[in-house]
């Protein structure tokens, strides 16, 4: 796998701490390289099988990534269902992302 990480996004954690007796919503956001991938066929339809829909998978550098649980890419927000260490690069990480609404 060649290094392709031409696109920016944020990798975004949400918390809600509670804030003079008030939940209130704290996103904590890291800019990172990424590469955009298409999902692939049988990613997309096995997801389906179990009721899940599948958008869009970021590659990053490993390095860049703390349990996020959602990403920002071109003004969309999207949750991230699956994260996965690519055994051939293990300097990388997929993250499988469903866009949300």
């Amino acid at each position: 796998m060649l290094n392709h990480f031409d696109d920016q996004i944020k990798l975004r954690t949400v918390t809600h701490p509670i804030v003079n007796g008030f939940s209130t919503d704290a996103v904590n956001e890291a800019l990172v390289w990424a590469e955009k991938k298409s999902v692939g066929s049988t990613e997309f339809y096995k997801a389906a099988q179990i009721g899940v829909k599948t958008d869009v998978i970021f590659a990053i550098n490993i390095c860049d990534y703390s349990s996020q649980t959602e990403v920002e890419y071109n003004g969309e927000i999207y949750a991230v269902i699956r994260s996965y260490q690519l055994p051939k690069f293990p300097d990388h990480i997929e993250l499988t992302c469903q866009k949300k609404v």
